[in-house]
């Protein structure tokens, strides 16, 4: 593989101008701050719905401020310094003017009409993947500015085209691959999402991968070095490649570095940067993966972010070898904004990766354990499968367990290669072809762990009679499904290592919803657990049962071939994420040990806040890169403080040390071998992120 400077380490800067920052703009005072900051790629305005930059195509607007040719002189600056400049463009939508001299070029509704952004001021009229505004308008622009000035790459802002359209190119499109009319539907999401679109659905997921493969050889017919990449968002969003025909696994084919959208302040779980970095190195680990986040709020971007949050928020993504974006509006820098309180927050991180650029290019996460990543089960099944996989990750992640992510774009046998736990959790959706797969794996001697519906459908949402994976579960559905979130049980039938926590209980805690479940006669699986029957809550003096048993399963355990298998028929991995109770939480983990058979990557004393993330080099698989975020703090968020951690011991089992050392600036690490293959590292003070290369031999 030939690399190019995309494929390093990249640190970039985004100042997304408004129009009056054209006004005094100082090209040197940008490089400066870049400098300051330790960046190596600045991001800045293009054109499109305003254009930064002097356009002499026929729908050009202008911004009405500038004097002069603002990106010819920031380029120019930039290059002297070493800093790569990526262009913005944006085509989401065209402005009056635009539109009132190519009408055509826009998408119309359902009676014709057009469409326009209800949340841009003045509404915009939305263009879409077939039309002239992005095809022909769009190409031209991206042209102009890779023929006319020395910039690096195009970022094309906003590449969704979301709902149905009827314009001219579309209906035509459409008619030729079906013999048929778009049907026609009002513009909601409900309409749209409904079986009368399907079609249009797929087709529309064509046109947009023809559109990326479009703008990509526009861009790469100007050098292989020019780097082409958009704004996708984020692994649980399925609101957006559902309308607009666009998703994560669509850009890794076509995006030179791979982004997803990650800003602080959200509900999501803080260890969620490295979490996206996980899921976009799977996509495609030769590329490397991007946090887009930015140091003000992206709801409210004239205000800082949390400053404590956002550097423990980068450090996760820095941490699982992920790159940052920190995009920046309302300044002509950082340092020119209304709110200057983070305009250096990210030094630190930027800083740390300038320094060791050589060692964090090309990392990747260490994987004992795989989460399977299902793009039908999210379709069909969007609420249980996002907290599934959110609660499988809760363990991993507070426990220490090293995993990934295994997609089931290009999935076949070597897809699971050296995988030693494969974990399915809620899949329901699977295709035959998956399921086969899967069965080898676990016939081969992988060891699987499945939940609730897994493979009870087929990829398209159609349902089974059965698992379609029941031989490998040890178990059978019986077409029923009992709802548990009241006084639900499980009765511990056999004492086994995945129940260790039940020690001292003859039950465990239920929830959720349980699938009523058989092993077939003679199977070798076997039932550690069992549901428990209907028990009234109150009065409390009738809450109780005259028998606890019943015959349906809620853990199997069983082997299949060389590997062994155990299933829950029951939402655990839901529960770990919206309950949390050690009968859940406890109980993934004590069977990650016993399908682990003891031998974990990494054994630490660390607490469950501070996060251990292994990630090597794919460029040379004995270097490796060992780092942990401490997100010690007050139970809520954002975080304000973080609790610094004494005598912080690790043991990775990665081979003998050859060399090590410690990237971030603390002197009193200590690194050695400990046996043949373990390194012991001692950390006397962890504050909030330390980092160490180890060579193994």
């Amino acid at each position: 593989m030939k690399y190019h400077w995309y494929n390093e380490n990249l640190r970039i800067v985004q100042i997304l101008l408004v129009e009056p920052d054209a006004v005094g703009l100082d090209p040197k005072a940008v490089v400066k701050y870049l400098k300051d900051a330790h960046a190596n790629c600045l991001v800045i305005n293009g054109g499109g719905i305003v254009d930064f930059f002097a356009n002499d195509l026929e729908l050009a607007n202008p911004n009405p401020f500038m004097k002069g040719d603002i990106l010819a002189q920031v380029a120019e600056e930039c290059k002297k310094s070493d800093i790569r400049v990526i262009a913005r463009v944006d085509f989401r939508g065209g402005t009056k003017s635009q539109f009132d001299k190519h009408p055509d070029w826009f998408v119309v509704d359902c009676d014709g009409k057009p469409r326009t952004l209800g949340y841009t001021t003045p509404p915009l009229y939305w263009s879409c993947y077939n039309g002239k505004y992005r095809n022909v308008y769009g190409e031209s622009l991206i042209r102009a500015l890779l023929d006319r000035y020395p910039i690096d790459g195009i970022w094309y802002n906003s590449v969704h085209s979301e709902g149905p359209c009827y314009c001219a190119a579309c209906a035509e499109k459409y008619r030729e691959a079906t013999g048929e009319d778009i049907p026609r539907v009002p513009n909601t999401q409900e309409d749209y999402a409904g079986p009368e679109m399907a079609r249009y659905r797929q087709e529309k997921e064509k046109s947009a991968d023809e559109f990326l493969s479009r703008t990509r050889d526009v861009v790469k017919s100007h050098g292989d070095d020019k780097a082409f990449a958009a704004e996708v968002f984020g692994m649980y969003n399925v609101a957006t490649p559902q309308v607009s025909g666009i998703d994560l696994y669509m850009t890794a084919g076509y995006f030179d570095f791979l982004l997803s959208v990650a800003f602080a302040g959200t509900d999501k779980s803080i260890s969620y940067p490295g979490s996206i970095v996980r899921f976009l190195k799977s996509l495609n680990p030769d590329k490397e993966a991007i946090v887009l986040t930015g140091t003000n709020r992206n709801s409210h971007r004239y205000a800082m972010e949390n400053a404590v949050e956002l550097k423990t928020w980068c450090w996760e993504a820095v941490g699982a070898g992920g790159g940052l974006w920190n995009a920046v509006i309302g300044g002509q820098s950082p340092d020119k904004a209304r709110d200057t309180r983070n305009a250096h927050l990210l030094d630190e991180h930027y800083s740390f990766q300038a320094e060791s650029s050589a060692l964090l290019a090309g990392l990747e996460p260490v994987a004992e354990v795989k989460l399977f990543y299902s793009q039908p089960t999210k379709a069909h099944f969007p609420q249980g499968f996002g907290s599934a996989v959110r609660g499988a990750e809760r363990v991993l992640v507070e426990n220490h367990y090293q995993y990934s992510f295994v997609p089931d774009i290009n999935f076949s046998e070597s897809a699971l290669s050296g995988v030693k736990v494969l974990v399915l959790p809620d899949v329901a959706a699977l295709s035959g072809e998956h399921i086969d797969v899967i069965r080898e794996y676990v016939q081969g001697g992988g060891n699987l762990i499945a939940s609730s519906r897994t493979s009870l459908f087929d990829e398209n949402g159609a349902s089974r009679s059965d698992f379609g994976l029941a031989d490998a579960l040890g178990c059978s559905f019986t077409g029923e499904e009992k709802d548990t979130r009241a006084n639900g049980y499980q009765l511990i039938r056999r004492r086994h290592e995945i129940v260790k926590s039940g020690e001292g209980s003859d039950v465990l805690l239920n929830g959720g919803h349980t699938l009523l479940c058989t092993i077939p006669q003679g199977s070798s699986a076997e039932a550690i657990c069992t549901m428990t029957p209907d028990m009234t809550r109150q009065p409390p003096e009738k809450s109780w049962l005259e028998s606890w048993e019943t015959d349906y399963p809620t853990m199997v355990v069983n082997e299949f071939g060389n590997g062994k298998v155990v299933f829950f028929p029951h939402q655990i991995f839901q529960l770990c994420e919206k309950d949390g109770h050690d009968d859940f939480t406890q109980v993934i983990k004590d069977t990650l040990d016993y399908l682990l058979g003891g031998a974990r990557l990494i054994e630490t004393n660390a607490p469950p806040s501070a996060h251990v993330c292994l990630t090597r080099s794919r460029r040379d698989n004995k270097s490796c890169v060992l780092s942990i975020t401490n997100t010690t703090s007050a139970p809520s968020r954002p975080i304000e403080q973080i609790v610094p951690l004494s005598n912080i011991k690790v043991s990775a089992r990665i081979g003998t040390v050859k060399e090590s050392s410690v990237l971030t600036p603390q002197s009193d690490v200590l690194v050695k071998s400990t046996g043949k293959n373990a390194v012991s590292v001692d950390i006397p003070r962890l504050e909030d992120f330390v980092s160490l290369h180890i060579q193994v031999g």
